[in-house]
């Protein structure tokens, strides 16, 4: 008996709408997780070494050059991996509005925030183009920079050397004008936080929306939970 209204109570449970949207959104929140995880340890260390003056001298020496260049290196993996988790996620954001909102009341607002966050700003363009180029062209090439004003004192950077990019025949003029905007060695902490912010925004958004679209069948999915609970407690089990 225990078996059968266990086994009915999860039937209903993964029968319902609710149980099949919150997987769904589960599966796109981890595809966020993942490009922010990436963010965050790209960031680190570009952070690490604009507020280390001590580690930027360092790196700097000549007779260094092997630390300089490992130092580097980590940049260009980190780099690499933040935008291989830029692109899924926008491809796999892409694929669950394509499934779930494309045709209904929802598209008109999902677009125009598509447009206010990446598809009419240049950051967003050239950390998105920046992918393309990176896995179909070459690694782009990073450098570290320091500068010494007698007013402000001591600053440093790590840079994307933008001449070595211009080349590459795909970029869009969002993209190209975003390079324009931007000396010959574009801040590379800047360009990543301003594009991380982009998608903050987009995803607390459209988090909330899904919770509004799908509040009637969330909430049904947490009813059925929660009689099956019950119904564990009630044969003795505890939870």
């Amino acid at each position: 008996i225990i078996d059968r209204w266990y086994k009915k109570g999860i039937q209903e449970i993964e029968s319902s709408e609710g149980w099949r949207i919150i997987n769904k959104i589960d599966n796109l929140q981890l595809s966020y997780t993942v490009f922010r995880r990436n963010y965050e340890e790209l960031n680190k260390l570009l952070s690490k070494y604009e507020s280390d003056q001590d580690l930027a001298l360092q790196l700097m020496v000549r007779d260094n050059r092997e630390s300089f260049n490992a130092f580097l290196g980590e940049i260009t993996r980190l780099l690499h991996n933040f935008l291989v988790s830029v692109k899924s996620l926008v491809d796999h954001t892409r694929i669950f509005y394509q499934e779930e909102y494309e045709g209904t009341e929802f598209e008109n607002d999902y677009n125009e925030k598509i447009e206010e966050h990446f598809s009419n700003v240049p950051v967003s363009k050239f950390v998105q183009e920046l992918r393309n180029y990176t896995l179909h062209k070459a690694l782009p090439l990073t450098g570290a920079t320091i500068n010494i004003d007698k007013e402000k004192g001591m600053s440093q950077s790590i840079t994307l050397n933008i001449d070595s990019l211009r080349d590459w025949k795909k970029w869009s003029k969002l993209s190209r004008e975003y390079m324009d905007s931007n000396d010959k060695n574009l801040v590379l902490r800047k360009t990543v936080n301003d594009y991380a912010q982009k998608v903050e925004e987009f995803y607390k958004w459209f988090g909330n929306c899904l919770q509004e679209i799908h509040k009637e069948a969330l909430e049904e999915l947490e009813e059925l939970q929660n009689k099956q609970r019950e119904r564990y407690e009630e044969a003795g089990f505890k939870l």
